[in-house]
């Protein structure tokens, strides 16, 4: 289950990417763990926050969100190389929405703002 001392805006994030996403968690070990439910769940910044937290606008957007079982968010922070080729991290000058990232395993896909999945990156605007 999601933890009580959650923040409200923590919690809102967290239920802007389930809902959309079906409750699946994305990682390395999404296939065994994925469609549980009632399980701690972690939200993983794709794109690190800066310690103390950050104030970028975009830091608790679903772009940058990937929701996580405990040992895939472990094996992310582990191995930030690997992580990095594949979306679940994203260097600090780049912008999360336009970075694809592995789902599921097997599927490459950009994550929006709503929190869903995309085939296709936003357009930037000029």
């Amino acid at each position: 289950m999601l933890r009580r001392d959650l923040t409200p805006s923590r919690r809102k994030a967290i239920k802007r990417v389930m809902l959309p996403r079906r409750y699946k968690a994305t990682g390395p070990t999404a296939e065994a763990v994925g469609d549980r439910r009632g399980v701690d769940h972690h939200i993983h910044h794709r794109r690190p926050r800066a310690a103390g937290g950050s104030k970028r606008p975009d830091t608790n957007l679903p772009s940058n969100l990937l929701l996580l079982c405990p040992p895939c968010h472990q094996q992310i922070e582990s191995h930030r190389a690997v992580a990095q080729s594949m979306g679940w991290l994203v260097v600090q000058a780049a912008d999360p929405a336009q970075t694809a990232v592995l789902v599921q395993r097997d599927r490459w896909t950009y994550l929006t703002a709503d929190g869903r999945y995309s085939d296709d990156p936003p357009e930037v605007e000029a």
